[in-house]
């Protein structure tokens, strides 16, 4: 893990490095901070019970530039919750690191991108600030990988698609021979509805074959500017070297209303059967919060997680939570 002291240096040597050999200025810096006031209520880890106080979930800062009219590169830093548990010290790691060259309707990607599940269904939740999307949370799927990317880009049509190719080592450099291939569309029907279909295959060493499934169905707008929606069903799919197949199936709902022009409410349920073939392996999750928007960057989030286990011997988990999330 990098200290953030030789991340931000290398970082800006790249970016400095960019603006000479381009001569061109960057198009923008900005940056955005999860930062929470936390009381574990209850907890499965009976050590972490009744702890409270203050941490950052999440940081990252982000150079955008704009080497030509088709070209443009991302770098952004991150540091998040794993950063924060072992360090003395914030650590940091390079979060994104791509180019992008734009046609009339196709772009190209190059470098560490963020996947296609990740990128369309946080979106759509809305919000990150409090919880990841299930497939994140739960380790169905990497948030990032090294690779090629294709992305259909005109918004006049209503299927759009992506096609990544990628090492399925996430933010790792490659160790072995095997990769992973990423497909998604997503069609609108209409501003109010839009559905989204993933499918990635990926090969390694441990497992023969891995299948990652998801289908989505979202509505942005269904009572306008007032109540969004969507709802999603996760499936994987393990041949693993013992010749028995290690099948997942979990699902997440989430909704969110305003109340006024600056509050907001929300709800996400999520269900998960990590194995078919375990009997008592399921976890039901439940996030409840309100949004209320301070300024035009900054918004606190009091909120409240509660996790529980279809395994009775195992302690619910229910987590109170006040969000400050800012952009700069």
């Amino acid at each position: 893990m990098l200290k953030i002291t030789k991340v931000v240096t290398t970082c800006l040597f790249i970016l400095n490095s960019v603006i000479c050999l381009h001569s061109q200025s960057l198009t923008k810096f900005s940056g955005m901070v999860f930062f929470d006031y936390y009381y574990n209520l209850s907890t499965n880890t009976s050590y972490k019970n009744d702890m409270h106080g203050f941490q950052f979930r999440r940081i990252f800062f982000t150079g955008d530039f704009d080497v030509s009219n088709r070209l443009s590169a991302r770098l952004r830093i991150e540091s998040d919750g794993t950063n924060f548990k072992d360090e003395k010290k914030l650590g940091a790691y390079m979060k994104d690191v791509y180019f992008l060259y734009n046609t009339s309707n196709i772009q190209f990607y190059a470098g560490l991108i963020p996947t296609p599940p990740i990128e369309i269904e946080e979106k759509y939740w809305a919000y990150r600030s409090v919880e990841k999307i299930q497939s994140d949370l739960r380790g169905l799927v990497a948030t990032r990988d090294l690779g090629l990317a294709v992305k259909s880009n005109n918004s006049n049509l209503p299927i759009n698609w992506i096609a990544m190719f990628g090492n399925n080592s996430s933010h790792g450099e490659e160790t072995d021979k095997y990769k992973k291939l990423y497909l998604h569309s997503n069609i609108a029907f209409d501003k109010n509805f839009v559905m989204s279909i993933d499918l990635n295959f990926a090969n390694d060493h441990q497992n023969k074959n891995f299948y990652y499934t998801r289908l989505g169905f979202f509505f942005p707008d269904l009572i306008e500017r007032t109540l969004t929606s969507g709802f999603t069903i996760v499936n994987t799919i393990k041949n693993n070297n013992s010749g028995k197949d290690i099948v997942s199936l979990g699902s997440s709902f989430f909704s969110s209303l305003s109340l006024k022009s600056d509050i907001k409410t929300f709800i996400r349920v999520d269900l998960i059967d990590f194995n078919f073939d375990i009997i008592n392996d399921m976890e039901y999750s439940l996030i409840l919060g309100l949004d209320y928007k301070i300024d035009k960057n900054l918004n606190l989030i009091p909120n409240l997680y509660y996790n529980v286990y279809e395994n009775l011997n195992n302690k619910s988990d229910l987590v109170f939570k006040i969000t400050t999330s800012y952009q700069f």
